[in-house]
């Protein structure tokens, strides 16, 4: 009988948004293999999401992974030569609200401790919606009056627009606006 223990978590634990996604994110991390199995190979997986720090049971979420089922086609970095990446997506979340994450490994022994990501914590979100075509941007005339000169009246257009459907969880704050000049 060999002795074993409980496995200790992935040695890198990295979460990002998802592209065009603004209810998801990734979680990748690095398989657990000897010596860090502790002496038993690692069968899964626990990982948890909460919308606090300290995890409290009425605002997380958890998953139980089987080892063979999670994979990635990222490459391990020169500090993790030997290292397999793996990856998970956490989705139906809510877009602009904070998401802690953390993972642990597990093998015949138990549970072991669990790791946070890097970053500690995540919002996802995405760019805005898009303007609604037909009714979010206007282009006018200045007209001359007491407030506005002729010469500015025949140089100048005013622009006004409505803001998209959605801000995809986050605030805006600016407005990027581009314009050319034809030959």
């Amino acid at each position: 009988l060999k002795p074993s223990g409980p496995p200790l978590p992935p040695a890198v634990v990295e979460v990002a948004r998802v592209a065009n996604d603004p209810q998801s994110i990734v979680l990748h991390f690095t398989s657990v293999s000897y010596p860090e199995d502790r002496g038993s190979a690692v069968s899964g997986f626990v990982i948890e999401w909460s919308t606090t720090e300290n995890f409290r049971p009425t605002t997380s979420f958890n998953t139980t992974l089987n080892a063979r089922s999670v994979s990635s086609e990222r490459l391990p970095s020169h500090d993790n030569i030997g290292k397999e990446f793996n990856k998970f997506f956490i989705e139906n979340l809510t877009p602009g609200r904070k998401y802690f994450v953390r993972i642990a490994a597990m093998n015949d022994s138990g549970v072991g401790p669990f790791a946070p990501s890097q970053p500690s914590s995540i919002t996802p979100g995405a760019k805005p919606s898009d303007f609604d075509s037909a009714i979010g941007v206007t282009i006018d005339a200045l007209i001359a009056d007491s407030t506005t000169s002729v010469m500015e009246s025949s140089s100048s257009l005013r622009v006004s627009w409505r803001a998209p459907a959605s801000n995809n969880g986050f605030h805006i704050s600016n407005y990027l606006i581009e314009y050319w000049i034809s030959d």
